[in-house]
């Protein structure tokens, strides 16, 4: 099965960069976006076959306004929040906020980005897309958290099982985290009334914290 991923591959990749050398460009751009398209999701295929590092599209709603998503991230040891500005839909006033929390996360990571730099990022050749929400299948970094927290007996492999490595590429940033799942809403309210809204619940889930620990 491997041998048939990589032949249809290379297969594809001669056809675009035939494409590429055409002096009609112009007339096939989306035949070549579609044939990127195939490009990635063969690779897709040969990596989880492999099992390897694979970065798997995922449904993502609402999306993050290309222009202006102005991503920002709160949270505590417990909770994480994701706030940006969403692609407006219908008749909705814009900007629109949404809010993403990740369930039981373990650890995330928030940097600077370029999107136009995104052909160098190591994740291109495993499916990384811009302006996309993915899900790192086979991820390293599970593997290396898993390996850390091992602590006999109480450490329980099983659970790193219901873990997913979330990869969010934003135009200027890049957002990754490890948690077992999430959920986006919308909220009613701009970005610093959103911010405050989620600070103070914060704040009042550690004096909650406090309070019990000195019950």
């Amino acid at each position: 099965m491997t041998t048939d991923y990589v032949g249809k591959l290379e297969q594809l990749e001669q056809r675009l960069r035939g494409m590429l050398s055409s002096h009609k460009r112009g007339d096939s751009l989306d035949a070549m976006a579609k044939l990127f398209g195939q490009i990635q999701q063969t690779r897709r295929q040969l990596l989880l076959e492999r099992g390897e590092e694979t970065v798997m599209p995922i449904a993502w709603s609402p999306l993050w306004d290309i222009c202006t998503p102005t991503p920002q991230v709160m949270s505590s040891g417990r909770r994480l929040f994701l706030l940006y500005h969403a692609h407006c839909i219908g008749d909705e006033a814009c900007p629109v906020v949404a809010v993403a929390e990740f369930k039981d996360y373990e650890c995330y990571r928030f940097s600077g980005f370029n999107s136009e730099m995104i052909e160098n990022h190591p994740y291109r050749e495993r499916g990384l897309e811009a302006y996309a929400a993915h899900i790192v299948v086979n991820s390293l970094w599970i593997r290396r958290e898993q390996g850390i927290n091992v602590v006999p007996p109480l450490h329980d492999d099983c659970s790193w099982d219901m873990y997913r490595h979330y990869f969010l590429t934003f135009p200027d940033n890049l957002f990754e985290c490890l948690a077992k799942d999430h959920e986006v809403k919308i909220f009613p309210g701009g970005m610093q009334t959103a911010m405050q809204t989620i600070q103070e619940q914060l704040a009042v889930e550690v004096q909650e914290e406090l309070s019990k620990n000195n019950s």
